[in-house]
Order: C-alpha cells, then structure tokens, then sequence
C-alpha cells in the first residue's frame, strides 16, 4: 500500500520493516480523511526516518511514546542546523503525532483500567468539554505521566510539585 507514495528502494526497504496493519490504517486515515500525495509522502518518510532512529536505539517502534517523538525531532533540528538545511518541525510533529496514534491503538486509551486517567477523561469530556482526539492525546500524556511517577521515587499523588512535573517534562 505504501508503494504508491514511497519510490526511493531504500526507503520501501525500511518501510517494509514497519508494522503493516498499523502502516495500513495509517494510510487508510490520511486517504479518507483528504490528505494530498504530498503531504501523505512527506509524513510516510518521517515515520520511516522515526522507525530507523528508534531501531537504532535499540527500541522497538511500536513501544514509542512522546518522548521519543519529542528527542527525534529534537535530534533531527539539530542535525538539519548543523548540515545547513532547514526542516519543518510542525510536519515531523503531526506525522509522528498521526502514527503514534495508530501504534497505540488510542482507542483503548480512553478505556483504560487507570481508574485516575478515566476519572481525568470524564473531567476533559464533561467539564472542559474536550474533542475525543484531544482527549485522546491528554490521556495518553497523563498515564505516561503515571507511569513515570511509578518508575521514580514514589511519590504521591497528593504531594505532587511544580518541581515533579518539571522533571517529567
């Protein structure tokens, strides 16, 4: 399915190493939703950049997280200053933002055990009157936060500081 927007052999090379029914419904969304070739070419590419630089780190794409997704494009403004070139930043962000997306199946993000991240979507959906898709991505956010105050010093919740979160950030 990627053939059709992917010509460069090296990159169908690394493209057949991405997970394919993720890759699939990836496309399937920037098709039905009116993506131009373009744009649709331009996003595949830094997805199959992303998926490269997590393979060489050792990490396997479908564990990424937004961090990762935030030190890649870091990483790539830093190598595109040093070449002289120049890349847009906004459209490595709603590329990977798109994938991680798929990866994670976002779906189930909003039908989390998380008893918290549920009771914080309920606030987002009924309180804040957040979008599904805005939602989706201040979940995602808040259990990654969770999950890294459980790797840390166990802190609790309740004493949670500027601090803290600083640190996560």
């Amino acid at each position: 399915m990627f053939q059709q927007y992917i010509k460069s052999k090296s990159y169908r090379c690394a493209a057949a190493h991405l997970p394919q029914s993720e890759l699939a419904q990836c496309i399937q969304y920037f098709e039905g939703n009116g993506y131009s070739d373009k744009t649709i070419h331009s996003y595949l590419c830094v997805i199959i950049h992303f998926t490269r630089w997590m393979r060489k780190r050792g990490l396997n794409s479908k564990e990424a997280t937004a961090v990762d997704k935030t030190e890649f494009i870091k990483q790539r403004i830093e190598e595109a200053n040093i070449d002289g070139a120049s890349i847009n930043n906004k459209t490595y962000a709603a590329a990977l933002s798109h994938w991680l997306r798929h990866l994670a199946n976002d779906v189930e993000v909003l039908s989390t055990n998380s008893i918290l991240v549920a009771e914080f979507d309920l606030y987002l959906n009924n309180v804040a009157g957040l979008a599904k898709t805005t939602r989706i991505y201040r979940c995602r956010n808040a259990q990654e936060f969770l999950n890294w105050l459980t790797l840390s010093k166990a802190i609790p919740i309740n004493a949670i500081e500027l601090p803290h979160l600083s640190s996560f950030i």
